[in-house]
């Protein structure tokens, strides 16, 4: 699936979930399209999350706009970053669970807990749990950072999958890792 599919159906699979942008600090009413685009463009094009909240800042309410220096001197929204961060983030998983849809090898994808935890939140709730690629969940929080590991077939289930689809062991290259 390319980039700006997965962004598209990333974007699409939130509203029935409820997760929306606060309208008493963005003008979303006004200019969700816009919003969306920017996010599109910017996950599609591999942009800085800073670029891409510097882009989002003008669709901040005036009088809601709180600022956070980053470690580089720039000045920039606290909404607009973190708006940036959380769809990055989920669109890393949004890809993990795509790949793992399409790949018969992957059995499941376990929520695992990023080093940046530093205290108790929701995704301790989800941590070390195996979904079905179907049945992975949205990030709890916005700024999650927390990854989708990969769980695949064992040896023997692999043999069988290459025999099932009538393609030798060697095709792939893999005949000392299976037999080994």
């Amino acid at each position: 699936m390319d980039s700006g599919k997965l962004v598209t159906t990333m974007m699409e699979s939130r509203l029935p979930t409820g997760y929306t942008l606060s309208q008493r600090i963005w003008d979303f009413k006004n200019y969700s399209k816009d919003i969306e685009a920017i996010i599109r463009n910017g996950i599609t094009n591999n942009l800085h999350k800073n670029t891409i909240a510097k882009q989002l800042d003008s669709f901040l309410l005036p009088h809601k706009k709180l600022t956070t220096i980053t470690p580089y001197g720039r000045t920039l929204s606290s909404d607009s970053l973190r708006v940036a961060q959380t769809e990055i983030w989920e669109s890393y998983r949004r890809g993990a669970v795509e790949y793992a849809n399409q790949a018969p090898w992957i059995t499941g994808l376990t929520w695992t807990l990023s080093a940046a935890h530093m205290e108790s939140c929701e995704c301790d709730d989800l941590a070390g749990i195996t979904f079905s690629p179907s049945a992975v969940p949205m990030a709890p929080h916005p700024r999650c950072q927390c990854s989708l590991e990969a769980q695949m077939l064992s040896k023997r289930d692999w043999k069988q999958l290459l025999r099932d689809v009538g393609i030798g062991v060697a095709a792939y290259g893999i005949y000392d890792w299976l037999e080994g």
